[in-house]
């Protein structure tokens, strides 16, 4: 495999030396990010186009800094780690894990078991449950930030748009979001919004994996609120107890008001009730 060696300075001024394989993995307005290799290690590098000009380069820079500043405190094995922001003369890069199994959007595509589906959405509470302990507010929850390492555990990535929460209570009334048919009402409305938007997000995912459609096909409420009722009735293809409960807590993480909306520990206690109500049925059967 061909590669191109570049060197970069870290924050601190010493040399960081990254051998680009020329593989893309991804790429958007304002960047793209490559595969390369660090002492030998696999790596995703989050780089800024230099062709940016003025206030756009700025933002840009702005954004992965702050994305950087974002994930430097985060310890857990649901998120991606991070390696390090680092820059040349003609561009910054955020050299982060290399999760290869692809995201949880193309996963998808592909029919899940329920033990597959309990895994991920596991995986999932619990890497967003850290971040609420850790004080941050991902804000940008979808399929494409949700990604696979080798061992199939599913790692929350891009935190682009997170930010740093003085309490856990606090509440914000600006900045922007992620995805408008992700993003919670009170958000959409520029309300005064907390964690809570977050669970909301997260019950727009479990209604994409249950139904294995994009939110794009649902239908919303006049207050952008997802139209439980008709989701329930035209996109639900599996009518099982599994399904079922799995319904009520799409129906409740995408409640309008965010005050009844359950934390991530509520959803991870109920997942973990699920997930051992399967395992007795499955012992039942076998005796």
């Amino acid at each position: 495999m061909p590669k191109t060696r570049k060197i970069f300075k870290n924050e601190v001024g010493d040399d960081v030396i990254l051998d680009d394989l020329d593989i893309k993995l991804g790429e958007g307005l304002n960047g793209k990010v490559s595969l390369m290799e660090l002492n030998g290690m696999k790596v995703a590098v989050k780089t800024v186009r230099p062709s940016l000009m003025g206030s756009n380069r700025k933002d840009s820079l702005e954004i992965l800094k702050h994305e950087a500043s974002i994930m430097k405190i985060l310890k857990d094995d649901h998120v991606l780690k991070f390696y390090g922001l680092v820059h040349n003369e003609n561009e910054w890069s955020l050299i982060m894990e290399y999760a290869e199994n692809g995201t949880l959007q193309s996963r998808m595509a592909f029919p899940m078991t329920e033990e597959e589906m309990l895994k991920i959405l596991a995986d999932i509470v619990e890497g967003i449950q850290y971040l609420h302990e850790t004080q941050i507010l991902h804000r940008d929850l979808k399929s494409d930030n949700i990604y696979f390492k080798n061992d199939g555990t599913a790692v929350i990535g891009d935190y682009g748009l997170a930010i740093r929460l003085g309490s856990p209570e606090e509440i914000f009334d600006h900045g922007s979001s992620g995805h408008f048919l992700r993003s919670a009402p009170e958000v959409i409305k520029s309300e005064p919004y907390g964690i809570k938007s977050d669970v909301y997000s997260f019950g727009i995912l479990l209604a994409e994996i249950i139904s294995e459609e994009s939110a794009e096909e649902f239908e919303y409420t006049e207050d952008f609120c997802l139209d439980f009722e008709h989701f329930h009735k035209n996109f639900v293809k599996r009518t099982n107890d599994f399904t079922g409960i799995l319904l009520q807590l799409v129906k409740c993480c995408t409640s309008l008001d965010p005050s009844t909306r359950p934390t991530f520990i509520d959803i991870r206690r109920r997942l973990m009730e699920i997930e051992s109500s399967t395992k007795l049925k499955e012992n039942s059967v076998l005796i």
